[in-house]
């Protein structure tokens, strides 16, 4: 059985990391400790369980404002969310601005708006750049800044989906690092925050900036000694790399380019543009691996969200430098679950 204060503490500590390392205006880090703190209880606490409504609600919250007056509410006080479930705002809108301690903004939605899908929610944190935006569905807590979710937390009651929190795996080890995250992604790359229209396999547009903070997130639970860092500048250049593990006893560089071939909303690399663009990231290790002396192992790391995934030839491409792994990294999107895939595959196998 899994410890209450200590579930409590992990999911705690993973938020407050991350809004740590945010340039967020007007705040200490022992203001961003209690915020955390509160939205991990909030969502625990049984007046929350008892009156959420099955689309959440998002929490829009201006750390350049304070919004206590003597007639304000905090929305951490346990009987805000049962007083407006009663009077059923919550029926009506889930977007409540509050400052960094919880006051709410007039106690008021923000003119009855609702926000439920990942890209609205992303559009939306895009128009407040100052504000954090969390969105919390059940016992599933996502947040979102300038566009880009940057914690995700499946379960506050749970470590389930973290149980390698205490077998972390060494950067070293970054083929068995790489193979674990393709087999999280399974169920993973099901989910609506990355497609467009599952039944066109179409992916939502700028997919990789989504791919790049799973990944980046997934890795921060995952390794136990390296800095990690997501879409930092090249040392010597202004090439961004996707993601960056320094190991920390070393200082020995691990870099991973991520690109995905299918089709999204605004683009298509399906059929014989597929390799063209995997290839893409190969050249773009090289040139950084040109840079980056400190490197001593580059990987591309590729989302395959095509519905016909047919092997790459990577031999194509030679020579192959020898610090960039052969073959790259292949995650498969499918936005079907694979019992559902391997039934279709045997029926079209024995259709007469």
């Amino acid at each position: 059985m899994q410890d209450k204060d200590r579930i409590i503490s992990i999911h705690y500590n993973s938020i407050y990391t991350r809004l740590l390392e945010l340039d967020l205006p007007n705040v200490m880090p022992l203001e961003i400790k209690e915020l955390c703190h509160n939205l991990v209880l909030f969502q625990r606490d049984e007046s929350y369980q008892l009156n959420i409504p099955k689309e959440g609600i998002c929490l829009v919250i201006n750390f350049e404002k304070n919004y206590s007056t003597s007639t304000s509410r905090n929305i951490f006080d346990q009987s805000w969310i049962s007083e407006k479930a009663s009077n059923g705002n919550l029926l009506l809108e889930n977007v409540f601005e509050i400052d960094k301690m919880g006051n709410s903004h007039l106690d008021k939605a923000e003119a009855g708006e609702k926000l439920i899908s990942p890209v609205e929610i992303s559009n939306f944190s895009i128009e407040t750049s100052s504000c954090i935006i969390v969105q919390i569905i059940g016992n599933s807590q996502t947040i979102y800044f300038k566009g880009r979710p940057i914690t995700d937390i499946p379960d506050v009651f749970s470590l389930n989906m973290y149980r390698s929190y205490n077998y972390k795996i060494p950067v070293s080890e970054y083929i068995k690092i790489l193979k674990k995250y393709e087999n999280y992604f399974e169920k993973r790359g099901r989910k609506s925050i990355f497609w467009k229209s599952k039944a066109k396999y179409l992916l939502i547009d700028s997919p990789e900036v989504h791919f790049i903070d799973d990944m980046y997130n997934w890795l921060c639970r995952n390794v136990s000694n390296a800095q990690i860092d997501e879409e930092c500048l090249n040392a010597s250049s202004n090439d961004r790399l996707d993601v960056r593990l320094t190991e920390l006893t070393s200082g020995h560089l691990f870099i991973f380019e991520v690109k995905w071939i299918g089709k999204s909303k605004g683009s298509n690399y399906d059929g014989k543009t597929a390799f063209k663009r995997a290839i893409s990231g190969v050249i773009q290790l090289e040139n950084y691996l040109n840079e980056e002396s400190n490197c001593v192992m580059a990987g591309l790391v590729l989302y395959d969200a095509r519905k016909d995934k047919q092997e790459l030839e990577w031999n194509k491409h030679s020579p192959w430098q020898e610090k960039i792994h052969f073959p790259p990294f292949v995650i498969a999107l499918n936005p079907e679950s694979s019992s559902t895939l391997a039934s279709e595959k045997s029926r079209k196998r024995y259709k007469h």
